[in-house]
């Protein structure tokens, strides 16, 4: 190819992204005249004022409205000091990323064309999960070592020292989730890397974290919460602690477990049995626990064939877990469950 070539290739380029850049900030504009009003009349507005653009604007746009219209509306209407129609379309991808939503802190940056090659940029660049880590691995040259040799990507690394590393644009769809599916806010997301921000911390998951990383990952994860207005219950995290089966004697842990699954709903479960009880007129403690990590656990729930109509493949699925019981006290103390209704 000719320099010529390559002059008008880059030109071209440019111009592409300054177009995506220019009609997504038109968007994010229109949106914005219509601060206050319901979501769903907004979006219908915005999808009707498609049809005012040319022609060969309107396959962006309609991918704009479909993948990215709850940021540019909730930035509009929840909007944190310094957020802009332009760093919304920054934080897309869209325009140059000097233009994002500020951190008010230091990033120190780690991006390069590896970690270009081991994400991917999709459609669905709205983020409304972040996912934390640990490691395994015992420093930062390590984690990265580690995730270069396994072709992984995160969008976020966070050291002892408290420092934070970005090699991901948020954007992006990192691989550190594998095939994670989460369900937070009512919406299945069966594509957790694209719908998530990643977070490594650099500790082994055996050992204590130093105050200055857990000060560090609580600054990045209410920068991230700000940015793309993601929930409480969208924070999640992947651990594996067993801390209550048939094995593990604790009634009180038993009792606890019982009564709240009981309260969520589990209306079946009969509080001080045993957790393996084989009685054939009730479900056990322990397929109660199994239904809850299908649901609300599913880093820890092993995909498995039921034989027989009740016989369970991996006892492992009947396992209380660290994470099982943190997210249960998590649904305990925020779900307000409706009244019973007779139709």
């Amino acid at each position: 190819m000719t320099r010529l070539s390559w002059l008008i290739l880059a030109v071209t380029i440019q111009l592409t992204i300054a177009d995506d850049c220019d009609l997504c900030h038109k968007m994010a504009q229109y949106v914005l005249s219509f601060k206050g009003q319901a979501y769903a009349d907004v979006k219908a507005k915005a999808i009707s004022s498609i049809r005012t653009f040319p022609t060969s604007d309107q396959p962006f746009l309609n991918n704009l409205i479909s993948y990215n219209f709850r940021k540019l509306y909730m930035d509009v209407n929840s909007a944190a000091s310094g957020m802009t129609p332009s760093t919304s379309c920054s934080d897309m991808g869209f325009c140059d990323t000097k233009d994002e939503f500020k951190a008010p802190f230091t990033i120190f940056d780690y991006k390069s064309s590896f970690w270009d090659d081991h994400s991917a940029v999709k459609n669905t660049r709205d983020k409304t999960i972040i996912v934390v880590h640990h490691t395994v691995d015992p420093t930062l040259p390590d984690t990265i070592l580690s995730l270069k040799n396994a072709g992984l990507s995160v969008q976020y690394i966070v050291d002892r020292d408290g420092k934070i590393y970005r090699l991901v644009d948020d954007y992006r769809r990192a691989y550190h989730a594998g095939a994670g599916i989460w369900r937070g806010d009512g919406c299945t997301v069966d594509d957790t890397n694209t719908r998530s921000v990643g977070i490594e911390t650099v500790n082994t998951g055996g050992e204590p974290y130093p105050d200055v990383q857990v000060k560090a990952l609580h600054q990045l994860i209410s920068y991230l919460r700000t940015k793309w207005h993601v929930e409480p219950q969208n924070i999640i995290a992947q651990q594996k602690e067993v801390v209550l089966s048939d094995k593990v004697k604790n009634a009180t842990l038993l009792k606890e477990v019982q009564q709240k699954l009981y309260e969520y709903g589990h209306g079946y479960i009969v509080v001080g049995d045993p957790y393996s009880t084989s009685a054939t007129s009730k479900v056990t403690t322990a397929l109660a626990i199994q239904a809850f990590n299908r649901k609300f656990c599913p880093e820890v729930f092993i995909l498995e064939s039921v034989k027989n109509g009740n016989e369970v493949t991996h006892a492992e699925n009947l396992q209380t877990y660290k994470l099982t019981v943190e997210r249960l006290n998590w649904l305990h103390a925020h779900t307000k469950l409706p009244n019973c209704t007779n139709y």
